[in-house]
């Protein structure tokens, strides 16, 4: 059996990770209003410049958390101020409470993908904070908007998460020390357990969601509706009617077995060589973050191939398929992940403590025990 690390990144370690990562993520997004601000004073108009819509989209993307505004005025400027105050204490909050589950050194990997969990919630927690700024004249809560918030907000996170995990990982890298305990491997059991049940979790989502996706549109929340029903049928209609030709249904089914397959495959292998670095005591919250985090890379990138089987499909039958190009898919899956990723996250949470070996922990109590006696004997010298 693998021995776990017993030393844990200290809190003067993990609120630099924290800070660094935040600078970051808020450096960018204000990066990205200043540019557009520069533009005009307002979001790029992308209907006169007749641009592809999947290039369209990624624009629309790019430019969050910029809302789209007539004119500056000092509440407008004052909710955007607070949605990055948001964006910021949120990641620095998640980062710093998540310490007790990141080893003191040789887990940077971890750290990568935890900041990068933690980027896509920190932003879309601030998501109606931006809503209520972009209002025409002022700052008002409109609830019907932020389904498009959320879509921008976690795009943005897929997009431009890994700046916040890099961020993270090279504060976690350069603040080590040769005198840190090395992080050590869990056992297989302790690793796999959690990315395993959150997997199966999110394939049995996928099905459920992408089976029982309407196909008549719902003109009532209907964007709402949109944020749950991921992965749609790549015809854009339901299984069970029985207007699209027998090979449609076949196709449709077909495919969702595989983006389900694909998924369960992905997020074992992700969320495992995550949580192969996880300290059993103290790494339930790091867990429960790596496993959001994880869903919503794992669902974006289910979007990215599903576009793919539309592209292939559609070339074979010569621009015949039923349906619409699904150019935002990525984005569609990871809205989806942001949503519901933290109960693939609360699943792995609870695998965790369950595979967790018992002989880890009470190794992990002996050595604390040793580190603090062998630290007041240093400071007991004269």
């Amino acid at each position: 059996m693998g021995e776990t690390t017993t030393h844990h990144v200290d809190l003067r370690r993990s609120r630099r990770i924290g800070l660094a990562a935040s600078l970051t993520v808020c450096g960018t997004m204000l990066l990205v209003a200043v540019s557009t601000w520069a533009l005009g004073g307002s979001r790029i108009d992308l209907v006169p410049l007749d641009i592809p819509w999947p290039v369209a989209d990624l624009v629309s993307v790019l430019q969050f958390p910029m809302p789209r505004l007539p004119r500056f005025s000092l509440p407008r400027i004052l909710w955007i101020v607070l949605g990055f105050a948001i964006v910021g204490l949120v990641l620095y909050a998640l980062l710093t409470g998540s310490r007790r589950a990141v080893p003191a050194r040789g887990a940077g990997f971890t750290v990568f993908l935890l900041g990068w969990a933690c980027t896509a919630p920190a932003v879309g927690a601030a998501a109606i904070v931006f809503g209520v700024a972009g209002r025409v004249y002022w700052p008002d809560v409109d609830l019907w908007r932020m389904p498009g918030m959320l879509y921008s907000a976690a795009g943005w996170g897929l997009i431009f998460g890994w700046l916040g995990g890099l961020a993270a990982a090279l504060t976690y890298s350069i603040t080590s020390s040769p005198a840190h305990r090395a992080a050590s491997p869990s056992t297989r059991r302790a690793s796999w357990t959690p990315a395993a049940s959150s997997a199966v979790f999110l394939g049995l989502l996928f099905l459920v969601s992408g089976l029982l996706t309407p196909r008549d549109p719902v003109e009532v929340g209907a964007g709402y509706l949109n944020l749950i029903t991921f992965p749609d049928p790549v015809s854009g209609s339901w299984y069970f009617s029985e207007d699209p030709p027998g090979f449609v249904v076949a196709l449709d089914l077909g495919a969702l077995l595989f983006l389900t397959v694909a998924a369960v495959v992905t997020m074992t292998l992700l969320l495992g060589a995550a949580v192969r670095f996880v300290r059993p005591r103290g790494g339930a919250g790091g867990v429960f973050m790596l496993g959001w985090g994880c869903t919503i890379l794992v669902a974006g990138g289910v979007g990215v191939l599903k576009s793919l089987i539309f592209l292939v499909v559609d070339l074979a039958s010569q621009g015949e398929f039923i349906g619409s190009f699904p150019y935002s898919a990525a984005i569609d899956g990871a809205a989806y992940g942001l949503l519901v990723g933290w109960l693939m996250g609360a699943v792995a949470m609870v695998a965790h403590l369950r595979s967790r070996p018992r002989e880890a922990a009470s190794t992990d109590l002996r050595h604390e025990a040793e580190g603090a006696l062998a630290r007041r004997g240093e400071m007991s010298k004269p």
